[in-house]
């Protein structure tokens, strides 16, 4: 009797084992994720500015010809602990009530990890995945507002024309009126004399040059016959990135803005630079880009001309 209590004792405790090596998993509440999803949010704008700063660094060292991993491995460093962070909130996140969707490279067709930035198989920038994608409007309620726009068009119309028939009798008989009115003034040789000679036609003055950057929508643009001096934030190769680096990384009072270097003649081919404002010499520029180098490390003054 006392053998098979041993035994079973035994065989028990494993089980104990098991069911304490697989605790339940519970979803934080909404209040929490809430909390949660802002957190993530500031983490990828710091993660994006830290990338950039990052491709930034490669960049000059590339096209310098240098190698120095004293500049590169701090800001390494400070992209992983940043993206271990933001790892650990989308894994926390997901709802394990729903099948885990697979992430695939649109170029190669690999499955890169959760969160995975460049396909390292292609070398392919990856699409962050939507957990929480937006809430679009159905096809019918859509279908609806398009109904209710044509009949309000429809019936405007019609409205207006038919003010426009009402009205016919009494503009043909005022145009009869005005007509007579204007023979009778043109048989008076006294008013005849009187008539005005046509005024010459003036021609447009030229549109101004352009003395300074503009603000195109939450950014600013260097037009092409702009030349002074600026601060170079950042450079890439494509034109949508450099936009959403120069409108997240903006503050209060930053006059950020995206260029293309195709345009001038002082710039090397091939490239969007996402700038920081517009200096009339050197020295104003070289004093604005110091200042930036606290948020922005590899900030330096350029020359931008046509």
């Amino acid at each position: 009797m006392l053998q098979q209590t041993d035994a079973d004792r035994d065989g028990a405790a494993p089980q104990a084992d098991s069911a304490a090596q697989t605790p339940a998993t519970k979803r934080p509440g909404w209040r929490i994720r809430r909390r949660m999803r802002r957190r993530m949010r500031d983490y990828e704008r710091t993660r994006t500015e830290l990338l950039y700063d990052l491709g930034g660094v490669v960049h000059e060292l590339q096209r310098h010809g240098r190698r120095e991993p004293r500049l590169l491995l701090p800001k390494a460093a400070a992209v992983a602990a940043v993206d271990a962070e933001l790892r650990e909130l989308q894994q926390a996140l997901v709802d394990p009530r729903k099948p885990a969707s697979v992430q695939r490279c649109s170029a190669c067709g690999s499955e890169p990890e959760l969160g995975q930035l460049v396909c390292l198989e292609c070398g392919a920038r990856l699409e962050p995945e939507q957990l929480f994608p937006r809430r679009k409007a159905s096809r019918v309620v859509i279908a609806v507002v398009v109904l209710l726009l044509g009949a309000g068009g429809v019936i405007a119309y019609t409205a207006l024309d038919g003010r426009g028939d009402a009205n016919a009798p009494q503009a043909a008989e005022s145009r009869q009126r005005s007509e007579v009115e204007l023979g009778g003034l043109q048989e008076t040789p006294h008013d005849a004399e009187t008539v005005p000679e046509a005024s010459p036609r003036v021609e447009p003055a030229p549109a101004p040059k352009q003395r300074d950057i503009v603000k195109d929508g939450t950014i600013y643009d260097w037009p092409r016959d702009l030349s002074g001096y600026t601060v170079v934030l950042t450079s890439n190769g494509d034109r949508q990135s450099a936009v959403r680096f120069a409108a997240s990384a903006a503050e209060k009072g930053d006059r950020f803005g995206v260029l293309r270097t195709d345009d001038f003649s002082s710039l090397s081919e091939g490239f969007y630079i996402v700038f920081a404002g517009r200096y009339e010499s050197e020295a104003q520029a070289k004093q604005a880009a110091t200042e930036l180098r606290d948020r922005f490390a590899s900030a330096f003054a350029q020359r931008v001309s046509p």
